[in-house]
Parts: C-alpha cells; structure tokens; sequence
C-alpha cells in the first residue's frame, strides 16, 4: 500500500517515500477522489491549474512524473490508466490518503489562555488581521486587473495567442487502415509495431507515449468499448506484441 500525505505532497510505503510537485499532488488527489471512474482531461486542468490556460502536454507530463514516483516505491505497473481522448482513471486501491487531522482551535486556546486576563475571540482576531491588510488587497487585486487588462491588449494589438505557444506540443493522429493512432509529433513508432497494427486491424484508436525509460500504450475498440492499457519498458517488447494480438483477436 501507498500513501499519499495531501499536505506535504509526499507518496511514500513501509521503506522509502518519493515528494511530488503540487500539481502532481492535485492531479492524484483528484484521481482517488473519483476512482475507479474516468476523469476527464478538462476536469483535472481545471482542478489542478484553475483559470491558468495549459494545455494537455502539461498534464501528460504531470501523469508521466506520477507514474515514475510510483515506480520508484516499487509499483509493477502504473495504476493510472489513459483512456484516449477522454482522460485517466486510478484502476485499484493501492494508494490511500494519509492526511494528518488539524489541531483543533478550542485545544490550542485552552492550552496557552492565560485565565487571569481577558480572552480575545478567534472572529476578533479575524477581523483584526482583515482590517490591517485590507488596502494591501485592495491595492494587490486591482494591480492584477491592470496587468491582465494590458496583457489583453497588447495580444489584440499584435496578434498573439497562447494557443502559439503550445502548438508544436499538440498531439497528432495518424491512421494505420483502420486504427487511429493518436502520439506526439516527435513520438517514434517502430516498425515492428508498424507491421503489428498492419496485420491485426480493427475499428480501434490507439494511444502511444514515451519517454527515456517506459513506454505505454492505450487501445480502445470503438464498437464492444473495450480498452487495454500495457505499460513497459524498452527491453519488453514481446509483452506487446502478445497482449495486443490477444486484444485485438477478442474483439473479431
């Protein structure tokens, strides 16, 4: 079993532990909430990045860096499972959240109020900080309307767009006979998989990712909606080959 503590972003087992970044933590905190169910991809940029615009390269590269960390705490295979063009899913109960519970306000008062003077109240002090640092907000929220408003224009005027920035990172489909296959621009199919999809066809999309040390791939079949996902490393190339002709196969 895996823990996950939401508060310091950390995955850790019975020997070793493994820190995360924030969105990272966001996107698994997300996952469990809905598991087994599907996420979609929209749902977890918005959970994890808000109003910030990224796109979907962002967020692969948050699943890839969890899947590594459960790999270094000893996982056989990832339990996040890509469903192409939909999202990702957590397929089993092997990682649980471990959140510490808060102190309670009412301990700590009791603890360190002195009987012998007058209490102050939590709203009290509340309203105290909030009236102390009200013009600072103030002056900070209509900075950042400023900025955002001149950001704005400045894009009008010169005909900029985000959506320039994360253009070389989309994805493409390419179609093998009757199999979409949906990758990066820079994603290398081999041949050997090539002549495999060639041979074995069917009304399916094939998603493909990877990266200096694991690779995996997704398949779907559009007409029974069955899915497989099978992660590996380079030197596995035969557990490839044997699960997709047995997929595939199924589904004739």
């Amino acid at each position: 079993m895996i823990l996950f503590n939401t508060l310091s972003n950390k995955l850790s087992n019975r020997n070793k532990s493994a820190k995360i970044g924030y969105r990272e933590a966001q996107v698994l905190e997300l996952l469990i909430q809905h598991s087994p169910n599907v996420v979609k991809k929209c749902d977890i940029i918005q959970h994890a990045w808000g109003n910030q615009y990224v796109g979907e390269t962002s967020l692969a590269k948050s699943i890839s860096s969890l899947r590594h960390a459960l790999l270094k705490l000893g996982a056989n295979e990832s339990p996040i499972v890509t469903v192409p063009k939909v999202g990702y899913r957590l397929i089993n109960d092997c990682i649980a959240c471990d959140t510490p519970k808060p102190i309670q306000i009412e301990t700590v008062q009791k603890a360190f109020v002195d009987t012998s003077t007058p209490t102050v109240t939590v709203n009290s002090q509340h309203n105290t900080i909030f009236h102390h640092y009200r013009f600072s907000i103030c002056y900070l929220s209509a900075f950042i309307l400023l900025f955002s408003a001149s950001l704005l224009a400045f894009s009008k005027s010169y005909g900029w767009h985000w959506e320039n920035i994360n253009s070389k990172h989309s994805l493409t489909i390419r179609k093998i006979d009757m199999i979409d296959v949906i990758s990066t621009p820079d994603t290398y199919l081999s041949p050997e998989l090539l002549a495999l999809l060639s041979e074995h066809q069917c009304h399916c999309v094939l998603y493909f990712e990877q990266n200096d040390q694991y690779a995996e791939l997704s398949v779907m079949d559009r007409n029974s909606r069955r899915s497989i996902n099978i992660f590996y490393t380079q030197g596995q190339p035969h557990i490839v080959s044997s699960q997709i002709i047995s997929f595939l196969e199924e589904g004739q």
